[in-house]
């Protein structure tokens, strides 16, 4: 299993954020844009996971509850990676009134570890992907509009952490949501 753990986008910030991507759908850039459905912050991703090691990534699940408080968080941004000179990926960027996700991310790092996940070099941004680049084809549209567009929500409590399966298929990937914990609070 295809594996990874996330915080799910409320629906009201999904439709805000459908808009903001349907005006950068307008550019005719050539880009894999994702669907409303499949819009999340990935905390974690684990990739392929074994039967016998799947026991112990959901054991993780529980714990987060255990340890870590809900927080507050605004969907604020839109931007590229790596940069606006060679995008690949556009994404909605994140504002956190406190570090928890950022705990919760080096807690999962730490402890999954003696499992064989990797910890990223790379520093964790949290964001919603809402698209891949494939070309070059009216890229400097999509770029004039995401430098000049604003983006930005109400501050929203973030209550919960998922464990979400991704299932590869020839159309793309589909997610869908084995566990979910409520944090503290």
């Amino acid at each position: 299993m295809r594996l990874f753990y996330a915080i799910n986008t409320p629906m009201e910030i999904k439709d805000k954020i459908k808009e903001v991507q349907i005006q950068l759908m307008d550019t005719n850039a050539d880009v894999k844009w994702e669907p409303k459905e499949k819009f999340h912050i990935t905390i974690k991703f684990l990739g392929d996971t074994d039967e016998k090691t799947f026991p112990h990534v959901e054991n993780y699940l529980k714990e987060l509850g255990d340890k870590f408080p809900a927080f507050i968080i605004k969907y604020k941004s839109l931007g590229c990676f790596p940069n606006y000179k060679q995008p690949r990926v556009v994404w909605v960027g994140t504002e956190v009134e406190s570090d928890v996700i950022f705990k919760i991310k080096d807690f999962l790092d730490e402890n999954l570890k003696r499992f064989g996940y990797k910890v990223e070099d790379r520093k964790f941004h949290p964001h919603i992907t809402l698209g891949r680049i494939k070309s070059i084809r009216n890229i400097k549209n999509l770029i004039s509009i995401l430098e000049n567009l604003k983006f930005e929500t109400e501050p929203v409590k973030c209550g919960e952490i998922i464990l979400m399966q991704s299932i590869l298929k020839p159309t793309g990937s589909e997610y869908k949501v084995l566990r979910t914990v409520n944090l503290k609070g």
